[in-house]
């Protein structure tokens, strides 16, 4: 797994490689570690499908602004509230059927999935932080596919 943690920033991405397999994705649990919570007392992420090309994603050689608004727009694959509780924890997200045939298309390669904090408001630093630099990641998506 790659990431790209935008440390003090809204958006985020995650890469995965994704096996080949035979069968139809029936679900996929993003497994998310939260590490950080600057700004309000709770925070609502959205989990979104990136089309920018994996490559450019991870060199960050692309179009920023274009980029930026990659991982935060397209198709929404979940949304998920949390808070203060949730620092230090690992959250399940179950995503949308959207995601599942997103990974089934991936199979056998790279798949990329954004997340971005949807409740941000005014200028107050508001960001939630998933690694803490020189710790291994928690995060995973768990696929279970059906024959």
């Amino acid at each position: 797994m790659r990431r790209g943690h935008l440390r003090e920033s809204d958006r985020a991405y995650f890469v995965f490689s994704i096996p080949e397999f035979e069968g139809n994705v029936s679900s996929v649990t993003f497994r998310l570690e939260i590490e950080e919570l600057a700004g309000d007392i709770s925070e609502i992420l959205g989990f979104y499908d990136v089309s920018t090309n994996i490559p450019v994603l991870v060199d960050g050689s692309g179009d920023w602004p274009s980029i930026y608004a990659d991982l935060g727009g397209g198709t929404e694959y979940a949304t998920h509230t949390i808070g203060w509780s949730h620092v230090d924890t690992v959250r399940s997200i179950l995503l949308s059927s959207a995601a599942n045939s997103d990974i089934e298309l991936a199979g056998g390669g790279d798949f990329a999935i954004g997340v971005a904090v949807t409740t941000i408001e005014g200028d107050t630093e508001e960001y939630v932080g998933f690694l803490v630099e020189g710790e291994e990641s928690v995060q995973r998506l768990q696929i279970v596919v059906e024959p």
